[in-house]
């Protein structure tokens, strides 16, 4: 009887044990599905310490996918597959991604091969592979610029999308204003908001003082992307149209949206929103011409070739804009396109791709729009690295601009950085 008690006392203590795991793994679960990764993380590593861990790992690595976070999704694969090597396949290419995002070139190439080997049926399986040996390729070949951390403006948190406007560099930062401390939630990072910093056109010094630039964009939601016109007296920018905190442009929480400030007698007006707005889709990192007449931006829209396209609109005088054109193949891809900028004066249309052949993450590549068929190519280290580079503008004279990147030997989770021709 007693031996009885004993068993019956074993059982319901893991029985409770694993109770207490399910509900720090629903909790875990709930934060991530509204995009709360960071507050997922967090309950998930309460689970990791009590059983199941094989369960718990595999949700970490999706977590430190969403954040990219590569490092720590290869400490958790290896982790995984340690314990578990049929459940760490699910994310094999996950796996392969880190180890290129990260530079272990040689590593990714090895385990490449051995995924190739087992399934070479596998498209996806052969498109990694190969970009791993592009990789490797690009990472020695070198375009004619340097590439420089704004040390004066970055900050522990995140600073993306620079524009420039005459001698002002505007850009997106969730950094924590002394006023305004807005949180999408618990142990997440706060709101982007916009800011903005003078510089000199000639000397590129920057100033390191920056401001919040205008209450009118700053609100209670992520603010970022932004593009001005020609003359500076129009701008658009991107809002989140909930209060929830995803960055990811086909997060199913919270949609973005464009808007557009007009400056007349030296102030901004109130905003107003761009006329193909939709609550089921977003709309988002715009980019408008100096001659105003043309209009890019990206969308995840039905109809499109991939996950997220560039789109564009032409602005006639008598009609307004005209119906978004998808820029369609080989541009778009089945992948992910953002932050489309346009050199009017070469006709080239510059944007960042997670499919196109590049050196890890995002990479910044060129389209040619002249020629025929498009030719895309890769502008190459140093505006790229292994990690996700994006969001590059440059002046009207094309001899310096400015770029995002979460690059190594960065001041926070993203930087800018100042892009400067070689004499």
């Amino acid at each position: 009887m007693r031996r009885l008690v004993l068993i019956v006392v074993f059982f319901a203590s893991k029985l409770l044990v694993a109770q207490e795991l399910n509900k720090d793994i629903l909790r875990g679960d709930a934060y991530y599905q509204v995009g709360q990764y960071y507050t997922a993380i967090k309950y998930y590593k309460y689970g990791i310490k009590k059983t199941n861990e094989a369960e718990v790992l595999g949700r970490l690595i999706r977590c430190y996918h969403k954040i990219n976070e590569p490092d720590k999704l290869i400490v958790a694969y290896r982790q995984l597959a340690s314990i578990d090597i049929f459940k760490s396949k699910k994310y094999n290419l996950e796996y392969l991604s880190s180890l290129k995002k990260t530079g272990r070139y040689i590593e990714a190439l090895s385990f490449a091969e051995k995924l190739y080997r087992a399934d070479s049926l596998n498209d996806k399986i052969a498109i990694a592979r190969q970009s791993v040996d592009t990789a490797m390729r690009l990472m020695n070949e070198k375009n004619n610029f340097i590439v420089e951390n704004l040390k004066n403006i970055n900050t522990e948190f995140s600073e993306i999308s620079p524009a420039i406007n005459r001698n002002t560099l505007v850009f997106a930062s969730n950094r924590e204003d002394i006023v305004i401390k807005n949180k999408p939630g618990a142990e997440e990072l706060p709101f982007y908001d916009l800011y903005y910093t003078s510089f000199d056109s000639v000397t590129l010094a920057i100033d390191k003082k920056v401001k919040q630039f205008s209450s009118y964009l700053n609100t209670g939601t992520h603010e970022s992307s932004v593009s001005f016109s020609g003359d500076g007296n129009q701008v658009f920018f991107t809002q989140h149209s909930e209060k929830v905190g995803s960055e990811a442009l086909n997060a199913n929480v919270a949609r973005m949206k464009l808007f557009y400030l007009e400056r007349v007698g030296g102030r901004w007006g109130n905003p107003h929103t761009f006329i193909f707005n939709d609550s089921t889709v977003s709309f988002a990192h715009p980019y408008l011409s100096k001659n105003g007449k043309i209009f890019f931006f990206v969308s995840d829209m039905a109809g499109g070739v991939g996950g997220t396209d560039i789109y564009f609109c032409v602005n006639d005088s008598a009609k307004g804009w005209s119906a978004p054109t998808n820029i369609g193949a080989p541009i778009n891809t089945k992948g992910n396109e953002l932050y489309p900028f346009y050199d009017e004066i070469n006709n080239v249309l510059y944007f960042s791709s997670d499919t196109h052949p590049g050196m890890g993450g995002y990479d910044i590549f060129r389209a040619d729009l002249d020629s025929e068929p498009i030719a895309i190519s890769n502008v190459k280290a140093p505006i790229n690295s292994t990690y996700d580079d994006f969001s590059l503008i440059f002046d009207k004279t094309l001899s310096y601009g400015f770029l995002s990147s979460n690059r190594k030997g960065g001041k926070g989770l993203e930087d800018i950085y100042i892009i400067k021709r070689k004499e």
